[in-house]
């Protein structure tokens, strides 16, 4: 009888632990949130306000710092709010980057931020965008014919093109996972895939959350 007790209660206790860190991560997503409007007194939400290096002013409790992996050099926000740690930090085998919240003990979530696709020995964006496409279906099981490119026009200027994968045709659903974590969806967030003209070997991945802004999508620098 005491060993069913006892059972029980540590099954409550780690539940109790479970909705604690979530609730807690939920609070932290929220005051990031928080910071990011900012209105007049006419009610119209003003400038977002830039540092000297041209990137926007930190949220409280962070700070720019540069991180380098995968051919790339970025500048992600380094932050400590309630004791936790929230950052963008590279994975270690693959040319990925993450935005991680650290509770300090063993909880730590994670969901991709940006993604770098090497697609060596193309001479065109359509050859790049095949190479990745190829890429993410080997990886996930992806349908040719509901899953595709679309140039994002306000996007794209002289020196890049921008594209979104939008899920089209039939059997098509906002709750599905057709195109896994890199279909677009019209919610606020940035997602899109980044070609410079100039560097067709590299496709940027970026995922930039509205509630979250952790680091500079504007100013990543592609190294070779």
């Amino acid at each position: 009888m005491v060993k069913i007790i006892l059972f029980f209660v540590s099954i409550f206790s780690l539940l109790l632990s479970s909705c604690g860190k979530f609730i807690e991560e939920k609070q932290i997503r929220t005051n990031l949130a928080n910071q990011k409007i900012t209105k007049t007194s006419s009610g119209k939400p003003t400038e977002e306000k830039k540092d000297n290096s041209g990137r926007k002013i930190p949220y409280i409790w962070c700070k720019w710092e540069k991180r380098t992996w995968a051919w790339l050099e970025v500048w992600v926000q380094n932050c400590k709010i309630r004791g936790k740690k929230l950052t963008i930090n590279p994975s270690e085998t693959l040319p990925w980057y993450f935005f991680e919240v650290d509770s300090g003990s063993w909880f730590v979530a994670q969901r991709l931020a940006i993604q770098v696709f090497n697609t060596p020995e193309t001479k065109t964006i359509e050859e790049s965008l095949g190479k990745v496409f190829e890429k993410i279906k080997s990886q996930n099981e992806l349908d040719a014919n509901k899953c595709k490119f679309k140039k994002d026009e306000a996007l794209s200027n002289k020196d890049k093109e921008i594209y979104t994968l939008r899920q089209s045709g039939t059997g098509t659903t906002q709750t599905g996972s057709i195109c896994w974590d890199y279909w677009y969806i019209d919610d606020g967030d940035t997602k899109y895939f980044e070609i410079f003209k100039d560097k067709l070997n590299k496709v940027l991945f970026i995922n930039q959350t509205k509630d979250k802004q952790l680091f500079d999508e504007k100013n990543i620098k592609i190294l070779n």
